[in-house]
């Protein structure tokens, strides 16, 4: 049996990790080798062992979405937690978007919600963000049943109002409505008033063109295609060029 030298040290020198260093959860990571290093020994003595032992770098997601299910309380359900300089807020079907290949890009989806929701969301449930710089605010789908165009004005502006407060270096979109014409006409009159009122806000995304769009048999949610190609014209819509999507 071998013997150890009493001199020969084999402690490790484990290299930690700062207490400052907070990993997401899930966030993937990819190991490193940390080596610990010993001066030369005396003459006539052993050379101490080297080891080798891991160490972590966070390595951020690229795509950043997150479908925020209410369970039946959207006002203490919901909250908004924003994390990067471009959000593009909105209902369920903003969870169909694409994932989006780029670390500037917030995606958080609120399903159900309506105007006057999503107000409440961000002026009550959401952090003031002066790092925000651009944010798409995809509501109005689910007040397609509201035929009262002063109060539709009014709950836009609410919006509006609640996100200059909380993102106040930001510039805000809202898209106008695409919708199947295939739902009742009282429907379609609706969101037609309602794109009426969204058009006339500075800074108002068009449309997806008709051929373009399709939704599934309940007439409400976009397929897939129409998703890829939605995010696709709001990017360019924007001048956002550098912002990709993966293909699934």
């Amino acid at each position: 049996m071998d013997i150890i030298p009493q001199d020969l040290d084999i402690s490790p020198a484990i290299t930690q990790i700062p207490a400052s260093l907070h990993l997401p959860s899930g966030t993937p990571v990819e190991p490193l080798l940390t080596k610990t290093t010993h001066p030369e020994p005396e003459p006539g003595r052993s050379r101490p062992l080297t080891l080798e032992y891991p160490s972590v770098l966070p390595t951020p997601p690229k795509n950043l979405a997150t479908r925020h299910e209410h369970l039946g309380n959207k006002k203490e359900n919901w909250s908004l937690t924003p994390s990067r300089e471009i959000l593009v807020i909105g209902d369920s079907n903003v969870a169909r978007l694409p994932p989006i290949n780029d670390t500037r890009v917030q995606v958080d989806s609120y399903p159900g919600a309506n105007l006057i929701q999503a107000a409440h969301l961000i002026k009550h449930k959401t952090p003031t963000s002066t790092d925000t710089k651009t944010v798409l605010l995809c509501f109005g789908l689910n007040d397609r049943n509201k035929d009262n165009t002063s109060i539709l004005n009014d709950n836009l502006n609410q919006l509006l109002s609640s996100a200059r407060d909380t993102f106040p270096n930001a510039t805000f979109h809202i898209p106008s409505i695409n919708f199947s014409v295939r739902l009742p006409l009282r429907v379609v009159r609706n969101i037609t008033n309602l794109n009426k009122i969204i058009e006339q806000i500075p800074g108002h995304v068009t449309k997806l063109g008709g051929s373009d769009f399709t939704t599934g048999d309940d007439l409400i949610h976009w397929t897939p295609n129409t998703a890829r190609k939605m995010w696709d014209h709001w990017r360019s819509s924007l001048g956002l060029g550098g912002l990709r999507h993966k293909n699934i």
